[in-house]
């Protein structure tokens, strides 16, 4: 989907202004509609046609042969990111109910598939796809919904061994692993997770902190991914040496999806040891994450002036985009793995909002700066400084909101010392 998003953004600038609406494009819907009713194989086959239909439409009116109407094109987008969000939430779900002892490493592990498929689809675009956006989209429909359909065929929860075959194992696991594999791996005993949902699961300070960092954080970081073509046509090269600006963006699309990708694996993996070795909680991670991010939002302020100093800021906002959303569906596991897919499907509003909230933000302050130089392109780390700085601001208001939780929730000593 970022793909489809950073490749349809540039363009559009040039050659098809009246797809300029679609510089805030939905990317993170709610799967849950899809989800709830049905198992996942017939949710990931509908997820499939969708996915099709929505791209290959999408293509034929980025190539004129349909009506390029922003309210259609925005439809065609919303329900691409409904296909989306409902075969990633049955993937999570269906790790969610076969890993129960490491589920920040198993759905870690699952969630780099979207790093992964970026660092791919962004050197499939490069090689193959060079200013042929049409070409593009109709090969990510292809791929999209044979990759959902073949879903449909494997994933689920497993089947039950037979019972004699449970009860010799049952016999050989140790007491303490036993009450490891039924015992949420976040507890405490002053706000108890286990069994909440709907609005019970956002007045739990935990819920309610989870919440506040998927809204700021990876609102944040995919407005930064999804404008990450702009930002590097507004800066100038500290050097002679002349790039396009679809190799460099490819670059950083790769550079981005790659780190996500590694992060998501390493902080879920890191948060099951945390907590398995010093009983140190999840939310833990999201604040190390957050102060993270905090710093890199700084660096983009006061320390990024030309093309090549914005590298080190794609890399660290990666990072702290990966650790969030690798650590957040083992983090919502807590509350009840019956209550996952509602629960992680009203999450999933968080980044959505979130990142239509700075995209629109993003957009006017960049649009003032440019009417301000009197051009059509904005130019100049003036551009993009207003918004990051509003964006440390909210970052803040995330972090007192985990102090808050943590304070709350008596987690600031590991739960093995209390």
């Amino acid at each position: 989907m970022a793909i489809v998003v950073a490749n349809i953004k540039q363009p559009c600038q040039h050659r098809h202004l009246r797809w300029c609406v679609l510089l805030r494009p939905i990317k993170c819907l709610d799967g849950r509609a899809l989800r709830d009713p049905w198992n996942l194989a017939r949710t990931l086959r509908v997820s499939a046609v969708l996915a099709f239909i929505s791209t290959v439409v999408l293509a034929q009116t980025y190539a004129g042969y349909l009506p390029g109407h922003f309210v259609l094109c925005a439809i065609y987008l919303a329900v691409l990111g409904i296909a989306g969000s409902a075969a990633y939430l049955c993937a999570l779900d269906s790790q969610s109910h076969n890993f129960r002892t490491y589920r920040g490493m198993s759905m870690g592990l699952a969630s780099t598939g979207l790093g992964l498929c970026g660092v791919v689809f962004s050197r499939i675009d490069d090689i193959f796809f060079d200013d042929n956006v049409y070409g593009l989209l109709v090969f990510m429909a292809v791929a999209m919904s044979m990759s959902m359909c073949l879903g449909g065929f494997v994933l689920g929860p497993l089947e039950p061994a037979p019972e004699e075959d449970i009860q010799v194992q049952v016999q050989a696991i140790d007491d303490s692993e036993e009450d490891e594999e039924t015992v949420p791996l976040l507890t405490d005993h002053h706000h108890p997770r286990h069994g909440l949902t709907g609005i019970r699961f956002f007045k739990h300070p935990a819920g309610f902190a989870l919440f506040s960092t998927m809204l700021v954080n990876l609102g944040l970081g995919y407005v930064y991914l999804a404008s990450i073509g702009q930002l590097l046509e507004s800066l100038p090269s500290s050097t002679a040496l002349v790039v396009s600006p679809q190799r460099l963006r490819s670059t950083h699309v790769a550079l981005f999806s790659l780190s996500n990708c590694i992060a998501r694996a390493v902080f879920g993996s890191l948060s099951d040891m945390l907590k398995k070795r010093w009983g140190i909680d999840r939310l833990w991670v999201f604040v190390g994450a957050t102060v993270g991010l905090l710093l890199t939002t700084i660096y983009l302020v006061i320390g990024v002036t030309s093309i090549e100093t914005l590298l080190p800021s794609t890399f660290a906002v990666a990072v702290t985009y990966g650790a969030a959303f690798g650590v957040a569906p083992a983090a919502t596991t807590e509350f009840g793995t019956e209550f996952f897919a509602r629960n992680w499907g009203w999450l999933l509003f968080a980044p959505a909002l979130g990142s239509q909230i700075f995209n629109v933000l993003f957009g006017a302050l960049y649009d003032r700066e440019a009417k301000r130089q009197g051009n059509y392109q904005c130019q100049g780390p003036s551009c993009f400084r207003s918004t990051f700085l509003i964006g440390a601001g909210c970052i803040l208001v995330v972090f007192v909101i985990q102090g808050w939780a943590i304070i709350k929730m008596r987690l600031y000593r590991p739960s093995k010392l209390q």
